[in-house]
Parts: structure tokens; C-alpha cells; sequence
């Protein structure tokens, strides 16, 4: 498995099935470039891995010669069935060139252990995940960007803002120096906390993820992605507003916003509206569950009447035959 990572040739398949496991994964491969191109491929020139921004399995499939790399490329960018459970429902199969980092790059000494790698494909956008070139001025970029992102996060199923990746992606990096990762730290909580209502810490996390060049070992050693992963607000009657009053919510791949107020008052109507729903059905299984008591309270109590008035005519029969 080793020898095959440093292979100069290789295909990155991506939007791969994370319910699948991993070994079947790389065998619907296999079987996928035989059919496609003719070429066999052994198991250990695929490597299959998780992709925790694109929340899927990516593979690299490596081969001896450039020829089979561009061949196999063209075939499997062209080709009309894509076996069942290989791709994750929803999304469509990407193909494209690769040239794989090293398994144990040097001097790793990060203490997480995890990088990306320039160039580094992530997938697509989603209504949960969100990229930023960024560049230039970094305290600029954050204002002009987080803000509005991290609001429509709140305001809809939470998600991750990933600066250093272009549009289409491709992981590109931010220069960001230790003393300008403590600053930019202080920036986002500067701007979160600005928020109405107020944000609480444990809502959203930074991260500062490095990014190696091709071969694995940093061609800059400051930089790096700036993640801001944004939870759930877990309040869905609340909206949230930016420090400059603003309103936004997410929907699928972008963001819509800033509300005006009757789109406002439209969401507030359609959450009362849902609220109202769950609270008459909430109200009326707790007087279905009423009456149900009742009813089994009644059934004892006349069952019990039944037993007194036994008793008691057994009594006068006996008073009776005594006399």
C-alpha cells in the first residue's frame, strides 16, 4: 500500500457513498475502470478515505503510466451507468487528475494531525458548507463574509465557513502567521458577539487547518483554511441579526438576505404558524390520553359497583334464610 501512494500517476474519484463500506467501495471501482477502460487494477493502488468538509468518500486510484491516468480519466468522465451504492445519493460522481501527497509527510507536528494539501478537491458547495477564497487583507474578508454567513448558519441547520477554498472547491490557502491566527481568533469573537441575540460560545468553533503542498511537506509553513464551524441555534422561533441589524437564512448552496420585513413577518407567520400546528396536536393527544383514563376509571368504577352490589345481595339472602 505504501509503494503505491508515491506513484506519480493518479485519478481522484469524489462524491463517493459514505454508507458504503470502504473495501466495497474500492472493489465497485475496480470493477468500474475494467469495464471502462479494459485496465486491471489492484486493490492497493486505490486508496479510499473520508472527506470530512465534503461529508463523503474520496478515492485515488494510482497507475504506473500517465497513459493509463489520462485513459482512464476520459472514460470514467464519459461514462453513461455508474454502478449502484458507489456514489452518495443526490450528488454526482467527480473525476479528475490527482497526484498524491505522502502517507507520513515530515515534520508533521501538528497537533491534530490533519491538514489539506494545495489544490486539494473538497467538492461542492452545500446548504451546510460554504467556500471563501479569501486573500488580501484577512480582517477585510472576515467582515465582509462572516457575518452574513455565520447569521444564516443560526437562522437555518448550522454549517461550516471554509476560507482558503475557492468556489469550485480547490483548496488555495490563506497566509496566516501564529500571531495573525491569535488576531483573527479575537476578530470572530469579536463579530459573534455582536450578535442579537447573543451567541453563545459553545454555538460555534475556529479552526486553523494547514495546508501542505502536493508532495506532503508544507510549501508554507503559515498557510492554511480557516474553518468556522457554526451549530445549530437549536431555537427555532429565534432569528438572529448581525451586528448591523441584519437578517439572513441559507438556502441550499447560497444565502438569502438581508430579509426585508415582510419576509420577515412571513417566516414569523409560518413558524407560529407550525408552532400552532404542534402545539393543538401536542394539546389534543393529552386530552385523547384524558379521556382514555377517564374511560378505564369509569370501567373500574362501575366493575367495582357490580361487586359491591353482589356482596350485598348475598348478604340479605343469608339474613333471610337465618330468620
Amino acid at each position: 500500500m505504501a509503494s503505491a501512494l508515491k506513484e506519480q500517476h493518479a485519478v481522484f474519484l469524489g462524491n463517493l457513498d459514505d454508507s458504503v463500506p470502504k473495501e466495497d467501495v474500492a472493489a465497485m471501482i475496480k470493477r468500474l475502470i475494467l469495464q471502462a477502460s479494459g485496465l486491471t487494477v489492484e486493490l492497493a493502488a486505490i486508496r479510499v478515505k473520508h472527506s470530512r468538509p465534503s461529508r463523503c468518500l474520496t478515492a485515488f486510484v494510482n497507475f504506473s503510466s500517465q497513459v493509463d491516468q489520462r485513459n482512464t480519466l476520459q472514460t470514467l468522465s464519459n461514462i453513461p451507468v455508474i454502478p449502484q451504492g458507489l456514489v452518495k445519493p443526490g450528488r454526482k460522481l467527480k473525476v479528475d487528475i490527482y497526484k498524491p501527497k505522502f502517507s507520513q509527510p515530515q515534520q508533521d507536528n501538528f497537533t491534530n494531525g490533519d491538514s489539506f494539501f494545495k489544490g486539494q478537491q473538497l467538492g461542492n458547495e452545500t446548504r451546510i458548507l460554504e467556500f471563501k477564497r479569501g486573500g488580501g487583507d484577512l480582517r477585510k474578508q472576515l467582515k465582509k463574509h462572516l457575518a452574513k454567513y455565520t447569521c444564516a448558519f443560526l437562522n437555518s441547520q448550522g454549517g461550516t465557513l471554509m476560507i482558503g477554498v475557492d468556489d469550485t472547491g480547490f483548496v488555495q490557502g490563506v497566509h496566516c502567521d501564529r500571531a495573525q491566527e491569535d488576531q483573527t481568533r479575537i476578530n470572530i469573537d469579536d463579530i459573534i458577539h455582536q450578535f442579537d441575540p447573543p451567541v453563545l460560545p459553545q454555538m460555534y468553533q475556529v479552526q486553523f487547518t494547514p495546508v501542505r503542498d502536493e508532495s506532503g511537506i508544507e510549501a508554507d509553513l503559515n498557510l492554511k483554511v480557516i474553518e468556522i464551524q457554526v451549530n445549530h441555534s437549536g431555537r427555532p422561533d429565534t432569528l438572529y441579526e448581525t451586528p448591523s441589524g441584519e437578517v439572513y437564512i441559507r438556502r441550499d448552496g447560497s444565502i438569502r438576505g438581508p430579509l426585508r420585513p415582510k419576509d420577515i413577518q412571513e417566516w414569523c407567520r409560518l413558524k407560529f404558524s407550525n408552532n400552532s400546528d404542534s402545539e393543538d396536536t401536542a394539546l389534543k393527544n393529552q386530552v385523547d390520553n384524558l379521556q382514555e383514563r377517564l374511560q378505564k376509571l369509569e370501567s373500574n368504577r362501575q366493575e367495582l359497583d357490580s361487586s359491591n352490589n353482589n356482596d350485598v345481595k348475598r348478604t340479605n339472602s343469608t339474613v333471610c334464610t337465618i330468620l
